[in-house]
């Protein structure tokens, strides 16, 4: 079967599944890396002793600030989760767990300005960082800028932010990558498979030669 919209291949239980995944993991990550950061790696473990981040003012503590851990986080999760998830998600494909996707559902419309459009896995990972930079990152960059000011926010407070924050945003992250990584014109072995299918089934029927056959007679 090969999905025929977009819309259809988010139904499936792959696409379900894998962004629950996906965004457990991300919360896990980056909650987990905040927390160790912020509490020296469990040396530190009063969380009211946590230093707290202004927003462009170097923390020298924790060698960050709010502003340029936001930007980066937001480059990194689109970056890493579109290089590592594509492999994944293409896996269940070439065990049949899912199905593919028809390659022109994204060539057209606004999947057109997306980095879906690109081919190769490390341009697309590389495209998919600095769109969510952009889309995401510098959106959420002003909104706390707006909200903290010239001030800081608490360490812990902003550990639990980052975590939740990092773990929305890796769905639309997944949603976006998950149509380029099922395109059946990433799995040309698939589509052998089906014309040898096609070609058996002729034969059975006593329309022509077994692809077996042809295959042995090159």
């Amino acid at each position: 079967m090969v999905f025929a919209t977009v819309k259809d291949s988010y139904k499936s239980q792959t696409f379900i599944g894998q962004v629950i995944l996906t965004a457990a993991i991300n919360f896990g990550i980056n909650y987990g890396l905040e927390y160790a950061s912020m509490s020296k790696w469990g040396d530190r473990p009063n969380t009211d002793a946590w230093p707290s981040l202004q927003m462009w003012v170097l923390n020298t503590d924790v060698n960050s600030c709010l502003g340029m851990d936001i930007l980066l986080t937001s480059f990194l999760i689109s970056y890493m989760c579109t290089l590592l998830a594509t492999g994944g998600t293409q896996k269940e494909v070439r065990e049949k767990k899912c199905d593919v996707l028809d390659p022109k559902a994204t060539e057209s419309g606004v999947w057109l300005y997306t980095p879906v459009r690109y081919r190769g896995l490390c341009v697309r990972s590389c495209a998919m960082g600095f769109f969510f930079l952009t889309l995401v990152g510098l959106p959420t960059v002003l909104i706390v800028w707006a909200a903290v000011g010239a001030g800081s926010w608490a360490g812990y407070d902003y550990t639990v932010f980052k975590g939740i924050w990092a773990s929305i945003m890796s769905v639309f992250v997944y949603t976006l990558l998950f149509p380029a990584a099922i395109d059946k014109r990433n799995f040309p072995e698939l589509e052998f498979e089906e014309l040898m299918a096609l070609q058996n089934e002729s034969w059975k029927e006593g329309e022509g030669t077994p692809m077996v056959a042809n295959v042995g007679l090159i």
